[in-house]
């Protein structure tokens, strides 16, 4: 079977070229939306140690069902958490690594984080966590209250099913404790269907700095009162 690759509008094509440093190239294979089982190449990105998000997606997946997907040598299984199938033959899933399945992409996560660190100008340890911040744009006061996720001093992923274009500039508060913080962000990322990566343009370097002990203090805090 001949190689495969995004081009500019999202479709499969022949020869396949990653649309940046930090997407995979993978199998994945399953039962599709109408009953038929179904395998073809695609590409992984937003990729994390627990699931990523499926990109050039020939057949509709439902929501819930369990796939394979292998990269290189590794197979696991994992579940489709959510679905975009708006552009025919090019949807996309957020798919979620089941329970002791090991992460086909595991030795790939540092590599892809610093390319994608190169590439987004992020050089900040990201944090799993719940992080609550409002978003609006400079022409409302009106904000838009949100749960990020993948933060960092630098910035944060947002979950969201109408996201704005690359470029697009937004007034961000959040807190650090009991302190407001208010400053611009850029989106750097857009996942249609899913969410954005937002960067904090707006903070300074110290407060930066402030954001990133704090993220690194509450999710340390965190794992040990699981552990205990």
């Amino acid at each position: 079977m001949s190689a495969q690759r995004l081009d500019r509008s999202g479709a499969i094509g022949d020869n396949r070229k990653l649309s940046s440093a930090a997407d995979l190239a993978v199998r994945v294979w399953g039962m599709a939306a109408d009953g038929r089982t179904f395998t073809q190449n695609a590409l992984v990105r937003s990729l994390n140690r627990e699931g990523a998000v499926i990109a050039g997606l020939l057949q509709e997946l439902s929501v819930g069902e369990i796939i394979g997907v292998q990269y290189k040598e590794r197979k696991a299984r994992f579940r489709v958490e959510r679905t975009d199938n708006r552009q025919a033959s090019n949807g996309n899933a957020e798919i979620k690594l089941l329970a002791h399945q090991q992460c086909p992409w595991h030795d790939q996560l540092h590599h892809a984080g610093s390319e994608t660190a190169h590439l987004e100008h992020r050089q900040w340890r990201r944090d799993q966590t719940c992080f609550p911040v409002e978003l609006r744009n400079t022409d409302s006061d009106a904000p838009m209250r949100m749960s990020a996720t993948d933060v960092s001093g630098n910035g944060c992923y947002v979950q969201t099913m109408v996201a704005p274009a690359t470029g697009t500039r937004w007034v961000v508060s959040f807190w650090i404790g009991s302190e407001k913080i208010t400053c611009e962000c850029t989106v750097k990322t857009c996942d249609v269907g899913f969410g954005m990566g937002i960067e904090f343009t707006g903070l300074d370097h110290g407060t930066k700095h402030r954001l990133q002990s704090w993220l690194d203090e509450s999710c340390a805090s965190q794992s040990k009162s699981v552990s205990a």
